[in-house]
């Protein structure tokens, strides 16, 4: 149960970080 948590955390902050980077057009995607 804890990975699936994990991943969804995960999932959510990419899409959080996408979603700003989007909105802001200035900021690049991170390379990692």
């Amino acid at each position: 149960m804890q990975r699936k948590v994990s991943v969804a955390l995960l999932s959510a902050a990419l899409l959080v970080v996408t979603a700003t980077g989007t909105a802001h057009g200035a900021s690049p995607p991170p390379a990692s």
